[in-house]
């Protein structure tokens, strides 16, 4: 019994010897997942590295998601006619767009820009923004408009100015509320809800009422009595921030707090209830309807304590949790002055982040996805859905340069793609503005209009790294909003329209965070695109980058027949889609990838993925 036990114990240790000599040889690969493949989820950077959800992003920028969980760089922007503001003024923001029908059949299209109003107007050719007959409001950007439409008649109001009207092809006048013995003479925010011009955050008389709602006489806009208001008790330091109709009912947004309003009739008129406590609206254009994939609606809104809010006529539910590193980097001050607009899948969110004194960041909440990503270069100031001349919804932002732009899918660069070097720089001056820097440019074909609207960027040379945005052209170069801090020269080279857009995988552990792992390779799906590369870059165990590789999607004639490629180097693919198979070479306990396009004229849509990876602990 004790030799049977000897030689029992000398083949174990035999084997063991015989596995950790060979096993490194002989072993097949793993794949992660085990079953299936990874797809693409937004962004998480609010949970630890070890817990965030497969597919979920550490960081991204610029792209977005479809309903197969496939990852596409964004589209771009375009400009919707030329500046509204010529450089002879002061480049000033948009503060408002809005689009409205008329009973006649109409549909106009207005835009407010340094406070003056504008008409979109299509029997120009090509179409073109008219400046509006009347009067004219406060410029900056921080006075952003409210609109609604009432008997035919788009209202408007901005918080600094006596509310205002316009009618089909009019000019623009003053609201008529001179029945009042205090005279409304300013109002925050307002709605046309059951044939009421309902306003609030009223400054009457030299009196502000931060949280009285005052309305109109049945059927009318400009006929008012006295005792047609309810003020809300002063609440600590709140005020009415806006209002908002889901399943027909009116809700009032407070600073932190949310009421309903019911129609009762008689000689009450309205009633009003509280039903959220501690929650409410900071930014009156932050409001925006939704509605879900299983048709249930509601109303989002950003809150002072730099949340998102999704409110069902009940409750209050936060959505941004998974986002609440962005969140905390936005700039408190201008919480008031974020804006919004959704397109039946998505609530874009324009805020102002790191400092910032603008709008420089798009968070966009693919909500039938319930997903978040993020866009830059998209400075907007305004936002709104519009009918184009098309008859097709749009997304059009408003820019602080005195451009209309939208998204457009369609494009691959933001408003057009060049990439060249300075030939000199200069300054450009007109009758009110002085010393404004164009640079001149060896590709004249591109100085023209086709640029205004964009953003340049020193690529390298002297002022690498600087942006700003194009405002205005000349002959032969493109004039800038405000001069860069470090003048560029002949030694700098400069991209325009180029989309930077990444998106950086979670921590993957592949199941078994003890065990050490060889990482071998990543496969990956794509539609084929001529004439593009991906750079893929990959880390292990919370170190830096390890390397980099760019790796081309483009179908072509070379790629390697199904089957017959050498392990690790070819690559396959088709007309519409390929594989690729990108080495690694690092053993570790996680792993992180990253895909990137930052180049002009290219995008990418890619599928999924998987991880081939040996355990290398016990081998």
């Amino acid at each position: 019994m004790t030799n049977l036990r000897l030689l029992s114990k000398a083949l174990l240790i035999s084997l063991l010897i015989c596995s950790f000599s060979t096993k490194s040889f002989c072993e097949e690969p793993s794949i992660y997942p085990p079953s299936g493949v990874l797809t693409f989820r937004g962004l998480d950077n609010k949970s630890s590295p070890t817990a965030v959800a497969d597919g979920r992003a550490s960081d991204l920028l610029n792209v977005k998601f479809d309903t197969t969980g496939a990852l596409l760089k964004r589209g771009g922007y375009s400009t919707v006619g030329t500046v509204l503001d010529i450089p002879d003024t002061d480049f000033a923001a948009i503060q408002g767009i809005y689009y409205t029908k008329y009973s006649s059949g109409n549909d106009e299209t207005i835009a407010i820009c340094g406070g003056r109003p504008y008409r979109y107007d299509t029997d120009l050719s090509p179409d073109d923004w008219v400046q509006l007959g009347g009067l004219d409001g406060t410029t900056g950007a921080d006075y952003q408009y409210v609109f609604a439409t009432a008997l035919d008649t788009i209202i408007f109001t901005n918080d600094e100015d006596t509310v205002r009207k316009y009618t089909e092809s009019g000019t623009v006048q003053v609201l008529d509320v001179s029945d009042l013995t205090d005279t409304l003479t300013k109002a925050k925010c307002l709605i046309w809800y059951k044939n009421y011009l309902i306003f609030g955050n009223t400054y009457e008389g030299s009196t502000e009422r931060s949280t009285r709602f005052r309305w109109s006489d049945v059927g009318t806009i400009e006929t008012y009595d006295d005792d047609n208001y309810i003020d809300i008790a002063a609440l600590g330091g709140q005020e009415i921030e806006g209002f908002a109709v889901l399943y027909d009912n009116l809700y009032m947004f407070l600073t932190s707090s949310i009421y309903q309003i019911s129609l009762v009739g008689g000689d009450e008129i309205f009633k009003v209830t509280k039903v959220v406590d501690g929650i409410g609206c900071i930014a009156k254009n932050s409001l925006q309807n939704i509605t879900l994939l299983n048709n249930q609606q509601g109303i989002m809104f950003l809150d002072e304590d730099k949340k998102v809010y999704f409110f069902n006529g009940m409750n209050a539910q936060y959505i941004s949790i998974l986002i609440e590193t962005t969140m905390n980097g936005l700039l408190a001050s201008r919480l008031e002055y974020a804006v919004s607009a959704e397109d039946g899948t998505d609530y874009y969110l324009g805020v102002s982040y790191g400092g910032v004194t603008e709008n420089n960041l798009l968070l966009d909440f693919q909500y039938q996805l319930g997903e978040w990503t993020k866009h830059d270069q998209i400075d907007a100031n305004y936002l709104a859905r519009i009918y184009d001349v098309n008859g097709d919804e749009q997304t059009y932002y408003g820019q602080y340069g005195g451009f209309v732009g939208k998204l457009d899918t369609s494009l691959k660069n933001d408003v057009d793609g060049i990439v060249d070097t300075v030939l000199a720089v200069d300054t450009y001056t007109t009758t009110t503005a002085s010393s404004l820097q164009v640079i001149y440019t060896n590709e004249t074909a591109h100085t023209t209009s086709g640029l205004v609207g964009g953003i340049i960027k020193i690529t390298g040379g002297t002022g690498s790294g600087q942006e700003r945005r194009i405002v205005w052209n000349t002959t032969s170069g493109i004039v800038v909003e405000s001069a860069f801090t470090t003048t560029p020269d002949s030694t700098s080279s400069y991209s325009v329209g180029a989309i930077d857009a990444y998106f950086t995988s979670k921590w993957y552990d592949c199941g078994n965070p003890a065990r050490i792992k060889g990482f071998g390779e990543i496969f990956w799906w794509a539609d084929e695109e001529a004439d593009t590369d991906v750079d893929f870059t990959y880390a292990t165990d919370f170190s830096d980058d390890i390397a980099t590789e760019a790796v081309s999607i483009a179908g072509t004639t070379t790629d390697a027949v199904w089957g017959s490629a050498i392990w690790g180097t070819s690559y396959w693919g088709g007309v519409d889609t390929v594989f690729r198979q990108t080495k690694m070479e690092d053993n570790g306990r996680y792993l992180k990838f990253k895909f990137q396009n930052d180049d002009i004229d290219e995008t990418f849509n890619i599928y999924s993925v998987n991880l081939l990876y040996w355990n290398r602990d016990f081998q």
